[in-house]
């Protein structure tokens, strides 16, 4: 099964004028693995999703719609 990149993620990322290192660091992981969310490779801990939704200004539904069940 091939990964499917969240585009929603990168976008809410872009919008703040973040970079992945910028967004790493706030919410506490590596930029590598901000990169790995983006591209659908992980899914992120309930925690972590909801750090980077508060940091984005963002919900899960928006942001991991492949992971969330409306």
């Amino acid at each position: 099964m091939s990964a499917q990149k969240r585009k929603q993620l990168t976008d809410a990322r872009i919008a703040k004028g973040l970079s992945r290192p910028d967004l790493a660091k706030l919410v506490g992981v590596s930029f590598e693995h901000i990169k790995r969310l983006e591209y659908g490779m992980v899914n992120p801990s309930t925690p972590l999703m909801f750090k980077i939704c508060r940091v984005l200004d963002s919900t899960p539904d928006e942001l991991f719609k492949d992971i969330v069940c409306a």
